[in-house]
This record gives C-alpha cells, structure tokens and sequence, in this order.
C-alpha cells in the first residue's frame, strides 16, 4: 500500500494562491485558514496534498506541476536571490518564480539551455551523478584546440584540487577554436576547468542540450516556455525503476556490436513514439538519445540484427563507461529481442556453472536450469 503524500499546511496554500510562505504563515495563525472544515493554527502542520483546505472560505488546491526550459542569458546569475546580480528567476512572473528552483545551475557568463521546476524528483533525476544525464555544451576557446584533447577528454582529466579524474567525456573539434563537449556528470565550472587543464581558456559557454532535449531555436535569449508532455520524457536519465525493471540487461560475456546509422541526425520526434521497454548495454563512448543504431548480436546459427533508436545514456558508477538504453518501434520487435536475449542469458549461464562449478551442461540442460530458477524474474514481459 502506497504512503500518502504529504506537504506542509504554509507550503500548500502558498501553492495554491498568491499568498507567499510568510503571507500564507500569517494567515493560518489568524484563524482564516480551514482543514476539513475545522479551522488551524499551525502553518507547520503536515496534511495530504489532496486535503480539503480552505482560505477564507475559498477552497485551495495544489497546481499542477511545472515544467519550464528557458534560454538563459549572460550576465544573470542561477539562484533565488543574489545581492549583486539579476537572477535567471526574475525573467519569470513573481507567482512562478516563488514556485520553482533550478535544476543544474549555469555559471553567470554561460548561456543556454536552463530547466525549472517544482518537481523534485524529476530535478534529481537530471542532476543526480548516480544517472549520469548528458549535457552538452558548444564552447569557443582563446587558443587552438591541441591534437590530444580528444583523447584527453574520452580517458577523463584530473582537475585541480580534486581527487578523482573526470568521467569519460566527448569532445567534438568543430575547428580550430571551437568544440562541442557532452559530459555525464556536473563539477563545478566543469568545461571551463578540463580546458584549463589542456592549457586553454574558454571564451564562451552555451549548452546546447540535456539529455535528449535540445533547446529551442526560435526560444531567444531571456525567453522560456512550458515543455511539452513528450519533452519531459525526453531526457536521457531513467527514473531508477525504469531501467533495471524494464530494460532487459545484456550479459556482459556474450558479445553485442552497436553501430550508428551513419548521416542520420539524432531525432526527438521519433523518441516519442517509442515505449521504454527494451535493451540495455556498456559501451565504452557515449551516445546520444535519438541516435538510430544497429545491434549485432553472433547467434550459434547465425547472426541476429535489429534496429534501433538510443532512449537514454548515463554514466557508469566506476567512471569507466556508459550504459546505453535502446528501444524499439514495435511489440513485435521487442518480443524477438527478448526471446534473443534470453537465449543470450542461457549462454551466460551454462558458461558460468562450469566455470563455478565445474558441471558441463548441454544447451538443452542449460535451458531448463535457467527457465526454472530466473525466467520469472526476466524482465520484459508486460
């Protein structure tokens, strides 16, 4: 049974009216504030998100949630409040700005591509290293790009005064002075610090995309918008429960080839007519959601192919890969791709009983072991 949400009494009518928390505080001590038709004095007070609240005999009700992409502009800072400097929420009306918080803040000279929202869930999603959602930015440089620093940045770089290298990332040379860079994780003045390290200065910073949503070409600097039901699914980061759950796992052991479908663009559009039910795997470079790929994966008869479209990517916890999810356009293909891979896990298991246990096992033998213990389990199904 699931647990009732909760929220505090200050915060929902905050919410639900134009009230701000010290307004809303005020107002409940004053007596003008009903729950279940008995008045309350406690702003602190804890009560169902769906509770029968009122305010001066109005009732109140949360909003929906929000989800805003803006294009931030230079110049104004990524908080609620700064002393110095305009904030990226000042571009927003008063009642929305008081709503909403940041998700992965902009250092005040970088430009682009800004989420917003009241859902902190979907915020940790995108920001949580554990995910490793992929950003990426367009970055012009003082100096020449140096011959290594495609290398340098897929193998990752040690930044001052940190322990750790970075995490695998992609640059893309566009010329001389000018790369596209994609990481899957979010350090502080990340970009701007790995080229610091290759002995260059970034002149500019505008990013681009996170995860499979790019930002708009005709939204313009200072400007946002509400994101679209399918834009909010597009980003690259799984909810936890998606991927393991959902996503069939291909055994490390058994060899997979994915290729990319050359001169094809990655596609937003095709995203949303893909259901997450499908395939994930390792791969030592990332992809990017949208992409269109082919899996080869050898067969004892012969070797089995399919096509796909790339739903998420994220950053393995050892730093030393990805994990790709793919997805397919049809049952049909999903359920061959299933009876592939289970056949790919029964592989996986005859190999390791007689590497643990020293049995040898016929594929038929290997089959029923493996149905009876783990085919319930398989992922897929529904």
């Amino acid at each position: 049974m699931s647990e009732t949400k909760t929220i505090r009494l200050d915060r929902l009518l905050s919410q639900g009216t134009e009230l701000s928390r010290k307004q809303a505080g005020i107002e409940i001590r004053k007596k003008r504030v009903t729950l279940d038709g008995e008045v309350v004095r406690d702003p602190s007070m804890r009560v169902p998100v769906d509770a029968d609240v009122a305010w001066r005999g109005q009732p109140v009700a949360l909003p929906g949630r929000l989800y805003l992409v803006m294009n931030k502009p230079a110049g104004l800072v990524c908080a609620r409040r700064d002393p110095v400097h305009a904030t990226v929420l000042d571009l927003l009306p008063p009642e929305l700005a008081r709503r909403v918080h940041i998700v992965g803040r902009l250092d005040r000279d970088t430009t682009g591509l800004l989420l917003l929202t009241d859902d902190g869930e979907w915020s940790h999603r995108i920001t949580s290293p554990r995910q490793g959602c992929a950003k990426q930015y367009l970055a012009g440089l003082a100096d020449p790009l140096s011959e290594d620093a495609e290398r340098r940045f897929a193998e990752g770089i040690l930044l001052r005064n940190e322990d750790q290298p970075t995490r695998p990332a992609t640059l893309q040379r566009l010329d001389a002075r000018t790369a596209r860079v994609t990481l899957h994780e979010g350090r502080y003045h990340q970009v701007r610090r790995m080229f610091a390290a290759l002995g260059n200065r970034v002149l500019s910073l505008h990013r681009e995309a996170v995860g499979g949503l790019r930002l708009d070409p005709g939204l313009g600097p200072g400007q946002w918008r509400e994101l679209s039901a399918g834009e909010k699914t597009m980003l690259a980061c799984p909810p936890a429960a998606e991927g393991p759950r959902r996503f069939i796992r291909h055994p490390s052991g058994v060899p997979l080839r994915c290729t990319v479908h050359p001169g094809e663009a990655p596609s937003r559009e095709r995203l949303r007519n893909i259901g997450y039910a499908g395939l994930c795997f390792e791969s030592e470079r990332p992809m990017q959601p949208g992409q269109s790929v082919r899996l080869s994966i050898p067969l004892p008869e012969r070797e089995f192919e399919v096509d796909a479209r790339v739903t998420w990517c994220r950053g393995l916890q050892s730093g030393s890969g990805y994990e790709i999810g793919v997805s397919f356009q049809d049952a049909d293909t999903g359920f061959t791709v299933r009876m592939v891979e289970q056949l790919c896990h029964i592989e996986a298991y005859r190999e390791q009983v007689q590497r643990e246990e020293g049995r040898e096992l016929s594929s038929e033998e290997a089959a029923g072991e493996w149905i009876s213990r783990y085919a319930g389990a398989f992922p897929g199904g529904d």
